[in-house]
């Protein structure tokens, strides 16, 4: 099926992308605006507030630290961007 093609291009093409905006916030948001589009906007917030929510705690835990966000953000949003 065609969507099921452009899902899984658009969500490998992430990885290809990640060197284009280290920073989280920037991923985060390209990511967002995808899942409003494959879905609705509804859909992309329980990512971004999932995502917020890792950030909040990894914050408390071990300032200036991210690698857990930045895993959650990734890995998240492939399995919410799967289309099966």
């Amino acid at each position: 099926d065609a969507g099921d093609e452009k899902s899984a291009a658009l969500a490998h093409s992430d990885d290809n992308l990640v060197h284009l905006s280290r920073n989280l916030g920037d991923q985060i948001s390209r990511r967002q605006r995808f899942l409003i589009d494959y879905q609705d906007a509804s859909y992309a917030k329980q990512y971004t507030d999932f995502v917020a929510r890792v950030e909040q705690v990894e914050s408390g835990q071990a300032p200036g630290r991210n690698g857990l966000a930045q895993a959650v953000a990734k890995y998240l949003f492939k399995v919410m961007a799967y289309k099966d």
